[in-house]
């Protein structure tokens, strides 16, 4: 992707952790990058974008309409893609990415509930430093 659009839309890429989109020609690459970023933008408050549960999610832009796919990494649960096809149907888009985001956070809030964080600092030794009020 070339750099001049990455450059015009930080804000969209700063909630966001990646965009893909490689697999599109290369004329195809800004209106399909201006198109997920204007149904982004347009829809932030439904997709909850200023949570930051987004910063683990990697969008993948595909030249097959209406595709709407998430690849998970058995690796790690924590971080999922979203692989999206142009729709007009914008409304599944957005109804879909909520419910996936949804269990993301549900994975994330298992992975590093009280316990289990207490837990993994007890194994690698980490102490809590006290705070200091001054």
């Amino acid at each position: 992707m070339s750099t001049c659009v990455v450059e015009n839309h930080q804000v969209l890429l700063s909630l966001v952790r990646r965009i893909h989109a490689d697999a599109l020609a290369a004329d195809e690459q800004q209106p399909a990058f201006n198109w997920m970023g204007e149904t982004l933008l347009r829809n932030f408050m439904d997709l909850r974008l200023a949570n930051p549960v987004w910063n683990r999610v990697v969008l993948i832009l595909s030249d097959s309409e209406n595709t709407l796919e998430v690849l998970r990494d058995e690796a790690d649960p924590c971080q999922i893609a979203f692989v999206v096809g142009f729709t007009h149907d914008v409304d599944r888009l957005v109804d879909f990415m909520c419910a996936e985001v949804a269990q993301l956070e549900a994975a994330l809030d298992a992975a590093y509930a009280p316990g289990k964080t207490a837990q993994r600092q007890h194994k690698r030794r980490i102490q809590a430093a006290p705070k200091r009020l001054y």
